[in-house]
C-alpha cells in the first residue's frame, strides 16, 4: 500500500511539473490592440510590461474572445493560447536610468459579426501604491472590444510608442496615453479603474494628509487626506493663489488627445508606483449618429521619484513652415491636402548646464513623415501630404528629455495637425479651429477649452439661435456645460464675445 502511494505521489508531481505555467513576475501593466487583416481575420497584439529587475517568465498567455460581454456562454466564444513572446528589454527611449521589459504576444483570430471582448488575465500584479493593501498581490486583467457587425474592417487605435514614465515629484508633469487611428475615427479618452477580472476593479486605498511645494514659486500648500479613485489615481494637487493657499486634488486628462497633466506630491524616497488606466472609446459616424465601434485600455504605472534639484524641461513653441513667429504647442496646425509641412521644435531646460533631446512617434500618425533630431535640443518634422491624404485630425507626441543624473526630467506634448481641402484666410477661422470641446458627441456634460486662458463669458445657443445657457470659463479658459434634462439632444453652438465658437452635439443616453 505504501509503495502504491509513493508511486501515485511521484506521478502526480511529474504531472504538475509538466503543466505549462502562465506566471509572470511583477506585471506593471499592459494593453491589447487589434488590426483587421482580411475578411473576418484580425491580428491581436497583447503587450505586457514587467518590472526592471525580473526577466519575463511568461511562456504563454490565454486570449479569451467572447461575444456580448466577457461573462457570456455563447457557443461561438473561444480561447487562444499564444505561445512564446518577443521580449524587448529596453524602453524606446530612457525617461529614467532603470530598465523594464516588454513582452509582446500576437495571434490571428477569426471574429464573426458581433460585439467581441478580447481579454487576458494574469497573475502577480504587485505594483500599485494607490491600491488597498499595497503589499497585496492582485491579478492583472486587460481587455479590448470590437464591433465586427457595425464596422467589419475596423482596426483599433494604436497607442503611441511611449515608455513607462518615471515622474519627478513636486514638478508639473505632462505625459500622454494617446493613440492614432488609421481609420480616422473619433477617439474619446477616459480614466478607468484597473481590473483584476472581468467587471471587478482593484480596490483603491487612501492617502494621508501632507504638503506640496511648487519648486518654481516656492509656495508650500497643505492638503487633507483622502481616498484614491480612477479620476484621482495618484497624490497630485493644484496649488491655489490668494490669501489662503490650499492644495486641491488635480489630475487632468484631456479627453480629446489623451494628454495628462499632474503635479505629484512627494512620496517615499525609494519611489512609488501608482497604477493609471485609460480607456479609448472609438466612435464612428454611421448615418447621422456617432456610435461606439470599439475600445482599448492601456494600464501602466506612474513611478514617482525624488527629483533632487532637477526641474523638468519644456517643449517650447513650434515653428510652422517658413513662418517667423512660433506658435503655441497646444494650437492646431492646419494644412491643405497636397502641401508639404515642416515643423521645427526646440526644448529648453531651467537647470544651468543641462542639455535636452527630442523624441517623437510619427510612424503611425503621419504616414511617410520623418523626424530628425540634433544634439542641441532641436528637431524637424517633414511631411508631404497628397491629394489623397485623409482629411481630418492627426495627432502625435513629441517628448523633450534632459540629461540629468540619476533622475531625468521630461515633458510630452501632443501635436495636432488638421488636413483640409480648403484653407480659410480669416483670423476667426484659425481662431475657431483651435477651440476644443470634448467629448463630441456628449451625453451628460461637455468640456469647452478656449484658445487663450482667462475668464470669458460663453453663450450656448441652439440651432435656431436661442440662448440655452450662459457660462463663465475658469482662469485657464476651460468651462464644463452640464445641461439639464429638458435640453433635448441636437446641435448647439458655444460662442464668445471675441468671436470664438464651437459646434456641440448632444446625444440621448
Amino acid at each position: 500500500m505504501f509503495s502504491l502511494l509513493r508511486v501515485f505521489l511521484l506521478v502526480l508531481c511529474i504531472w504538475i511539473l509538466a503543466l505549462p505555467t502562465t506566471q509572470a513576475s511583477h506585471l506593471l501593466g499592459g494593453q491589447i490592440t487589434y488590426e483587421h487583416l482580411t475578411g473576418d481575420q484580425y491580428r491581436v497584439r497583447c503587450l505586457l510590461y514587467t518590472n526592471d529587475y525580473s526577466l519575463v517568465k511568461q511562456e504563454f498567455i490565454q486570449l479569451k474572445c467572447q461575444l456580448d460581454g466577457c461573462t457570456t456562454s455563447d457557443s461561438r466564444n473561444f480561447t487562444v493560447e499564444i505561445q512564446t513572446p518577443t521580449v524587448i528589454k529596453n524602453t524606446p527611449f530612457a525617461l529614467s536610468n532603470g530598465v523594464y521589459n516588454n513582452a509582446v504576444f500576437e495571434t490571428t483570430v477569426r471574429l464573426s459579426p458581433g460585439t467581441w471582448t478580447l481579454s487576458t488575465q494574469n497573475e502577480y500584479r504587485t505594483y500599485g501604491d494607490n491600491f488597498a493593501g499595497r503589499n497585496t498581490t492582485y491579478e492583472f486583467y486587460i481587455a479590448a472590444t470590437v464591433n465586427t457587425a457595425l464596422a467589419p474592417t475596423n482596426s483599433s487605435p494604436q497607442f503611441y510608442d511611449l515608455p513607462v514614465p518615471q515622474v519627478l515629484w513636486q514638478q508639473q508633469n505632462r505625459y500622454a496615453y494617446g493613440a492614432s487611428d488609421a481609420d480616422g475615427d473619433s477617439l474619446v479618452y477616459s480614466l478607468v479603474s484597473p481590473q483584476t477580472s472581468c467587471g471587478t476593479s482593484v480596490p483603491y486605498g487612501i492617502y494621508a494628509a501632507g504638503t506640496i511645494n511648487n519648486p518654481v514659486t516656492g509656495t508650500v500648500a497643505p492638503y487633507p487626506g483622502g481616498g484614491y479613485t480612477n479620476l484621482f489615481p495618484l497624490p497630485s494637487f493644484q496649488i491655489s493663489s490668494g490669501t489662503t493657499v490650499q492644495a486641491a486634488p488635480f489630475f487632468d486628462l484631456n479627453t480629446v488627445t489623451g494628454a495628462i497633466t499632474s503635479l505629484p506630491a512627494s512620496v517615499q524616497n525609494g519611489g512609488s508606483y501608482f497604477a493609471v488606466a485609460v480607456r479609448i472609446d472609438e466612435l464612428r459616424k454611421i448615418g447621422n449618429e456617432y456610435v461606439k465601434i470599439g475600445s482599448v485600455v492601456r494600464e501602466i504605472p506612474y513611478l514617482l521619484v525624488n527629483p533632487g534639484n532637477n526641474l523638468n524641461p519644456t517643449l517650447s513653441a513650434v515653428q510652422v513652415n517658413n513662418e517667423t513667429t512660433p506658435r503655441p504647442i497646444e494650437n492646431t496646425i492646419t494644412i491643405l491636402a497636397g502641401r508639404p509641412l515642416t515643423l521645427h521644435f526646440s526644448g529648453t531646460d531651467p537647470n544651468a548646464g543641462q542639455t535636452t533631446q527630442l523624441y517623437a512617434d510619427v510612424e503611425h500618425a503621419l504616414p511617410g513623415a520623418t523626424f530628425t533630431t540634433s544634439t542641441t535640443g532641436e528637431a524637424t518634422l517633414q511631411w508631404q501630404t497628397t491629394a489623397q491624404t485623409r482629411l481630418g485630425f492627426y495627432r502625435f507626441p513629441v517628448t523633450v528629455v534632459d540629461n540629468s543624473s540619476p533622475q531625468r526630467g521630461f515633458e510630452t506634448r501632443i501635436i495636432t495637425v488638421r488636413v483640409v481641402n480648403t484653407i480659410l484666410s480669416t483670423s476667426d477661422a484659425q481662431k475657431n479651429s483651435n477651440v476644443a470641446a470634448y467629448p463630441i458627441p456628449f451625453t451628460e456634460q461637455v468640456t469647452i477649452r478656449l484658445v487663450n486662458s482667462g475668464r470669458r463669458q460663453v453663450t450656448i445657443v441652439d440651432a435656431l439661435g436661442r440662448t440655452v445657457a450662459e457660462l463663465t470659463t475658469q482662469a485657464d479658459g476651460v468651462v464644463r456645460w452640464r445641461p439639464t434634462a429638458v435640453v433635448a439632444p441636437g446641435l448647439y453652438i458655444a460662442r464668445t464675445a471675441d468671436g470664438q465658437s464651437k459646434r456641440l452635439v448632444r446625444v440621448a443616453p
